[in-house]
Formats: structure tokens, C-alpha cells, sequence
């Protein structure tokens, strides 16, 4: 199951690349490993995830942590297009370090519709009752907008469309206000079906008023992947396929995982980016409302691919300023990956609704999420019926689970496609023997 997931996996990093290519939308990805000097992977290991991940290999000095922190800060900082230029310090580094595993997604996309600037202004945004409103430059049009009431989550939804209009970005503004309200919602985002979330939703006109907002994060993931139930790979979870710890020089284990987000959302459209570094190392429905989509008080909010259901950034937003928390909530990012998300300023972690991704795979190429031992068991919340992200409108694509965000990773670079093409045949061999050995 493992190697059909990265061949569909592939199949989708080179329907992003096409798209990139040809629409005014950008999506771009990118996965690089940094090797220590002198340190190889498994030849299994490598060769998967350079064909199907599309995974360049970089050498590195770790033992020079400044020298070594700035080649992947800089390669950050190229793939997000400048947005995250920091992701990892010298002090995450040291000569016990043996490789580094980066993702990064960046997307950039202009409304359909876009907001007239002349109509922005002033005005309070309520971040929790018996608070003072915080100040916020808040968005304004009229115009036609799919909106949903969502019960369930006792909140309504508002899609916005981007020019491409395979993207949207989705707003859920909680009901009620408080504390609470945004928790619960938060809490209940990465269980709902996307996919079916669209026949859910009238189109009708609406006003529509919503913040500016620019929102960024810096993460250690080390606690909220404990908290996941992945607390074994920063412990004593089995690396081996990596590595063999004769060749490491001792057993591998996860020694950070450093995610950071950023999202700026303005009356053009949104930009987004996110990036995660893992280190590895060694030991020593109601009727609806009068027309109008008031955004003023704590909300989230989605980017997703609707041809595929893949939610890119996922995440909320508690103050539009960052001035004030929300009790205990923190801004954060979720995907998501992004997106997220993002899960991912109030952005929720990228991808928080991953929950316990198998193991090989999120060492490489998870934004920010958890990660199991491959066992099917263990995969969130798999619909019987097949819905969600086990079957999506694309004939070439499928993922193993509904609630789990796309991953991140570079597309392929034309000049690669001809040792691709060489290696397929020989990569299938290898990759089916590698995961019967699991």
C-alpha cells in the first residue's frame, strides 16, 4: 500500500508542476535532504525518494553549524519565494547530526473577485467577550458567494474563489463567541469531509467583510507530535531503513522537527508558505443570514485544491493584529499542510488534521505532522464507502484516508526526467522490496 501511495503521490506532484506551468496560480513545492559528509543512506531508501519524492541530496558540514544552517535557510528562503528566510539555527546542528530533511510549499493566487481597497477601514474585531475590540483593517465587497450553514460545527462557511477557480479559500466563522467557540471549531476542522463540503453550500448574494491579515509562526513540533502518539521517533523508534547503525555510527532518531508558516491574506488575493526541517541524529442546516458574511471576531479558515479535495493551508485566526490571545489559544499555523493547515497572525499548524502519518514517509515529506509505523490501522478516520481522500475526481490519484492533507515536495526538474525514466523499472523493483521488508 505504501508504494502505491508514492506512485500516486508522484503522479500529483507532476499534476501541480503542469498547473504551475500554465495557470497564474503558483504552487510550488520542494524536498531536499542534507546529508553529512562522509554519511549514505540505504540505497533502498535513497533511490525511493528520489524517484517517486523527486528528493535532491545535498553534502554538508555539520560540524560547521552556522555554515550548515545558512545552506538550508537559503534554500528555504529560495523555495518560498523569501517568505521564510530562518527556518533553522546553527544551535539544532552539531557533528552528531547525519542528515536534515526539508519541505517547503509556497502558493501565491489573486481572488476571482477582488476587494476594492478604497472600501477597507478601520474597525473593531472582537477577539473575546468582556475584551477590548482590537483594531483591524477590514475588507469589503458585495457580490455572488457560496455560503453553508454548518450545524454540526455550529458555524457557517464562505467560499472565496481565486482566479484559478480550482483553488478556494474557505472562512468559517464560529456562531457563538469566546473562547470555546473557536476551540471547538479548531478542534472539529481536520474531521470534516471537504470533499463534501461544497453541496452544502446556496449561492446568493452577499456582503462580505473580512480582515487583512499577515500571521506567522516558528514551531518546535516536538510536543505536538508527543502528543499525537509519534513520541517515538525523537526516542526509540526503529530508523534502520534509513540507515544501518553500523554505517551511521550509531542508531538513528529524530532529534527536531522545526516547522514555520506564514500567510498574508489582502484585497489582491493570499500568499502563503511553509516549511519544515527535520533533523536526524545519533546518541551519545438553519436559514441563513440576511445576506451578509461579517468576519469579526476569531475564525478559520482553509486553502484547498477543489478538483482533488486536498486542502494545501489550513489554520485560524484569533486577532488580525496579534495583538491579543485568545485564554491560552496561540497562534499557530496548520496542512498544510500548509497550510495551512497549516496544522498555521492565528495560523494552526500545518496539516494538524494528519493524524499519526506512517512512519517512512513523514520523516521526508510531512509538513509539520505525526507519523506511524505504516500499519493500516493506524491511519485517521478511513471511510468505508471510499470518500474523501481515498478516492478523488482525478483517475490518477488517490490518497489512503479522508483528513489527511497533501505533503510537500519539490516537482520534478526537466532535466531529471530522463534518468527518471532510466530508473523506473529498476526503482519499482527495489521500492516493493523495501516495504515487503516492513
Amino acid at each position: 500500500m505504501q508504494n502505491d501511495y508514492a506512485v500516486n503521490y508522484l503522479q500529483l506532484l507532476r499534476r501541480y508542476d503542469s498547473l504551475r506551468r500554465m495557470l497564474d496560480t503558483t504552487v510550488e513545492f520542494g524536498n531536499r535532504i542534507f546529508l553529512a559528509r562522509g554519511f549514505t543512506p540505504n540505497t533502498d531508501y535513497r533511490l525511493l525518494m528520489q524517484t517517486y519524492y523527486l528528493t535532491d541530496l545535498t553534502a554538508v558540514d555539520f560540524a560547521q553549524s552556522e555554515r550548515a544552517a545558512a545552506e538550508i535557510n537559503a534554500w528555504v528562503a529560495e523555495k518560498t519565494h523569501g517568505f521564510i528566510r530562518n527556518l533553522i539555527s546553527p544551535s539544532h546542528l552539531s557533528s552528531l547530526t547525519r542528515m536534515v530533511i526539508v519541505n517547503a510549499i509556497y502558493f501565491k493566487a489573486n481572488w476571482k473577485y477582488q476587494f476594492d481597497s478604497s472600501k477597507t477601514r478601520t474597525l473593531p474585531f472582537r477577539v473575546e467577550p468582556g475584551l477590548p475590540p482590537s483594531e483591524h483593517r477590514a475588507m469589503e465587497q458585495t457580490g455572488q458567494f457560496y455560503v453553508g450553514e454548518l450545524p454540526e460545527l455550529r458555524a457557517r462557511v464562505l467560499e472565496l474563489p481565486y482566479e484559478d477557480e480550482d483553488f478556494v479559500m474557505l472562512v468559517f466563522l464560529p456562531d457563538d463567541e469566546g473562547e470555546d467557540a473557536i476551540q471547538r471549531l479548531d478542534a472539529a476542522l481536520p474531521s470534516l469531509d471537504l470533499a463534501r463540503l461544497e453541496r452544502r453550500m446556496a449561492l446568493d448574494k452577499y456582503k462580505v467583510r473580512m480582515p487583512k491579515f499577515n500571521a506567522r509562526l516558528s514551531s518546535d513540533m516536538e510536543e505536538t507530535l508527543r502528543q499525537l502518539g509519534a513520541g517515538s521517533i525523537f526516542d526509540d523508534a526503529d530508523l534502520s531503513d534509513i540507515a544501518d547503525p553500523r554505517d551511521a555510527g550509531g542508531s538513528l532518531h529524530v532529534s527536531d522537527v522545526i516547522h514555520q508558516a506564514a500567510v498574508e491574506v489582502s484585497e489582491e488575493g493570499t500568499e502563503a508558505a511553509a516549511a519544515t526541517a527535520i533533523g536526524v541524529g545519533i546518541r551519545t442546516v438553519r436559514p441563513l443570514r440576511s445576506g451578509e458574511f461579517i468576519v469579526d471576531r476569531p475564525f478559520a479558515f482553509v486553502i484547498k485544491d477543489r478538483r482533488l479535495g486536498v486542502p494545501l493551508f489550513m489554520g485560524r485566526i484569533v486577532d488580525p493584529t496579534g495583538r491579543q490571545r485568545l485564554g491560552r489559544a496561540r497562534v499557530r499555523s496548520v496542512q498544510a499542510s500548509s497550510l495551512i493547515d497549516e496544522r498555521q497572525g492565528d495560523v494552526n499548524g500545518f496539516r494538524q488534521q494528519q493524524q499519526q502519518q506512517q512512519q517512512q514517509f513523514s520523516d521526508a515529506d510531512d509538513l509539520s505532522d505525526s507519523s506511524s509505523d505504516g500499519d493500516d490501522s493506524d491511519l485517521p478516520d478511513c471511510p468505508p464507502d471510499g470518500e474523501g481522500y481515498q478516492s478523488v475526481p482525478d483517475p490518477g490519484i488517490s490518497f489512503p484516508c479522508r483528513g489527511r492533507e497533501t505533503m510537500v515536495i519539490e516537482a520534478a526538474e526537466s532535466e531529471r526526467e530522463a534518468i527518471l525514466q532510466r530508473r523506473r523499472g529498476r526503482a519499482s523493483a527495489l521500492s516493493s522490496s523495501f516495504h515487503q521488508k516492513r
